[in-house]
């Protein structure tokens, strides 16, 4: 038994179990995770590759990969898939971020080196991915120029959920690679400082306490500071997470005048949600979002650096709209679900 002496030695219940966690301890955390698990595996490709049948596809996973030519750089994890049910190889493309900032045309570089997998590379289908902290993603202007978003939140509830499944020394290793994210999550929000934006903290405030009010079900995480970029206010936890659908996102794009549900990786599948639209809900429209799609409402427009209290009526048809969307998603994923099926299947037997 140690002595009282010894414990106080030791450290304290709260302090860092790290002296620092640097992206590179991510990066190996990822490879590790995507070459032995393949529970990790399946819930990237859920996310990258939502809808597509891998069957049993086989996985290279690529660290630190360095690039030449016109296209310069390097890419994080290049993970590359081949043969199972796959009509042709596909890459994924991974940039992960714990709190520095992007490389001059980092985001369009991977959006070029995709380009160069399709048409150079021999590749059917070339996906890119930005890993980061949800504070990254949300706040970071070029975090959109990725097709996909994972969050290290995200990440941690997978691997929380997987070490209380399987418990003994395997679930031990998934809890401590828990403590590492989330000690880059931590780091990511002090690394962070946006430069304020008086206008736009209020108003973000304002529109949160508006939401806690009359929209309590949408779940708006109460904002912080908030840099001249602050757009776009996520519903994170609004949707529930169906595994056979790709997570979809409840957005309010204040400067576009639209809330919507987007789905990563369908922009190749906007019939699908316009059949949906059709059978459920004529008013409801169909948006490209880069490499995914979206159904939305359309808004009036609202201008987030000006005073909340002359647009509270269009905050408040935001929220009215962010609702009706939820209800949508509550009584109709399964009308996705069976339209992707569907989709699916017709691909599969051309």
């Amino acid at each position: 038994m140690a002595s009282s002496s010894d414990q106080a030695a030791g450290p304290s219940d709260t302090a860092p179990l790290f002296a620092f966690v640097l992206e590179r301890d991510i990066n190996l955390l990822l490879v590790e995770e995507l070459s032995c698990s393949s529970a990790f595996r399946d819930f990237i490709a859920e996310r990258c590759l939502p809808g597509l049948e891998l069957g049993e596809a086989s996985w290279l996973v690529r660290h630190s990969v360095a690039r030449t030519g016109a296209v310069t750089g390097e890419t994080d994890i290049e993970l590359t898939l081949v043969g199972g049910a796959l009509p042709g190889p596909v890459r994924l493309m991974i940039e992960n971020k714990v709190d520095a900032g992007f490389q001059p045309g980092q985001p369009a570089r991977y959006r070029d080196d995709a380009q160069r997998s399709l048409e150079l590379g021999g590749c059917w289908k070339a996906v890119t991915c930005l890993v980061a902290p949800e504070a990254y993603l949300t706040s970071r202007s070029g975090a959109e120029g990725f097709d996909v978003q994972i969050s290290y939140e995200d990440t941690v509830r997978l691997l929380n959920s997987r070490a209380a499944d399987v418990g003994g020394e395997v679930g031990s290793r998934l809890k401590h690679r828990v403590l590492v994210l989330e000690q880059a999550i931590s780091k990511a929000r002090r690394g962070y400082v946006p430069v304020p934006h008086a206008g736009l903290t209020d108003f973000w405030a304002r529109y949160w306490e508006l939401a806690a009010a009359i929209a309590p079900s949408l779940r708006m995480e109460r904002p912080s500071v908030r840099g001249g970029r602050s757009w776009w206010i996520r519903f994170s936890d609004a949707l529930v997470v169906h595994p056979s659908l790709p997570r979809a996102f409840l957005i309010h794009k204040l400067e576009r005048g639209r809330v919507q549900i987007e789905f990563p990786g369908w922009g190749e599948r906007m019939d699908i949600l316009e059949e949906a639209a059709r059978r459920t809900d004529a008013t409801l429209e169909v948006w490209p979002a880069g490499k995914s799609a979206a159904l939305a409402l359309q808004i009036p427009i609202i201008d987030p650096t000006a005073d909340f209290e002359d647009q509270q009526a269009e905050a408040v048809a935001g929220l009215a709209a962010a609702i009706r969307l939820q209800e949508w998603w509550r009584l109709h994923w399964k009308v996705l679900l069976e339209l992707a099926a569907a989709d699916s299947f017709s691909s599969s037997s051309l």
